[in-house]
């Protein structure tokens, strides 16, 4: 699964506990999400995290690269990268 060369920007949702993430990445206690690349997106102004992982969440063979997140709660959150 790629993200490549998206905006993703101004997510809120007034009165939702915790905030709206730029992009979450799986579903706890689910199957393992794998091979997936994330690179070159601009991610600003959520009011939770620009990339987010859930705790419990399986993640495998993913790479974060040459993204633009800024201005968020956190930019990463169970994640790193660029």
């Amino acid at each position: 699964m790629t993200f490549r060369n998206n905006t993703i920007k101004d997510g809120s949702c007034p009165g939702c506990r915790g905030g709206i993430h730029g992009l979450e990445l799986s579903v706890p206690n689910q199957a393992a999400l794998s091979s997936i690349l994330i690179e070159n997106n601009t991610i600003f102004n959520n009011t939770a995290s620009g990339i987010y992982k859930n705790s419990g969440a399986s993640l495998n063979n993913v790479t974060i690269r040459n993204n633009n997140v800024y201005n968020n709660r956190s930019n990463f959150s169970g994640v790193s990268g660029n």
